[in-house]
């Protein structure tokens, strides 16, 4: 699947590209997954950076097979249940449609049918909706792809073993590979899979910290903060050797030169 990780990799870019070209005050906002004033340290997605990078380097050390797969699970597990993957592809996807920012875009107010997605199962068929609208179908079909529930959840309930040609969930859910429902799941089947999964959740990580990192200075953008809804000038703020921090309204003088 080298190929389908690259084309999804090329796809998630676009759609970042796609979306700040849209609304860059909206994008911004998403990079930051803004939710009110907060202090230093309380970004997820930096330890998850961290982790994934931690196990990465413990998988590609010359270790027991059987400890590379499950490291590779753990992994695999970790990315695909962060919440941060599905909002900011969600809310990038939303973007592109025309709608702001909002610190959870699976709730239900927000969709038509008034449900909530809470899942990663859910949250990928919401996903899968909104990259149909905007041409980003494939997005969703790889999403659907990387994501296999049932191994998910008996890795996580430790409903598993591990064979030397696949993983045997014990009492869980089965998984339909091809036209049949089997609790013995191959490797030649699966490991592609957990590849994609664990290359897209790193890829999104790293293409917004990328983002985040590209901020060299504060800029002036539009954005939708006016009473009316309407547009207003907004400083985005930029702290040297970081990056994109926040927003702020700039001072009148900055707004009288820029008129």
């Amino acid at each position: 699947m080298t190929t389908d990780i690259e084309k999804c990799e090329e796809l998630i870019r676009i759609l970042f590209e796609k979306a700040k070209k849209r609304d860059e005050f909206e994008f911004c906002c998403t990079l930051l997954r803004v939710r009110g004033l907060e202090s230093p340290g309380w970004d997820p997605l930096s330890e998850s950076s961290q982790l994934a990078q931690q196990i990465l380097s413990l998988i590609q050390a010359p270790v027991e097979s059987s400890l590379r797969l499950r490291l590779t699970l753990f992994l695999y597990c970790h990315l695909t249940e962060m919440n941060d993957l599905y909002n900011i592809v969600g809310n990038m996807l939303r973007i592109i449609q025309g709608h702001r920012y909002t610190m959870n875009p699976f709730i239900a107010s927000l969709h038509k049918s008034k449900i909530e997605a809470r899942s990663p199962f859910s949250k990928i068929k919401r996903i899968s909706e909104w990259a149909n609208e905007v041409g980003f179908k494939e997005i969703g079909e790889f999403f659907t792809l990387s994501l296999v529930k049932q191994v998910r959840n008996a890795f996580f309930h430790s409903d598993y073993i591990l064979t030397n040609d696949s993983f045997n969930i014990k009492h869980g859910e089965p998984v339909k590979i091809g036209d049949i429902y089997q609790q013995v799941i191959p490797y030649s089947w699966l490991i592609p899979r957990l590849e994609l999964g664990i290359n897209m959740g790193l890829f999104t990580i790293n293409i917004t910290l990328d983002n985040i990192r590209s901020y060299k200075k504060d800029k002036l953008v539009k954005g939708r903060l006016a009473a009316d809804g309407g547009y207003i000038d907004i400083q985005l703020t930029v702290e040297k050797g970081y990056g994109l921090t926040g927003f702020k309204t700039p001072p009148d003088e900055e707004l009288i030169k820029k008129a």
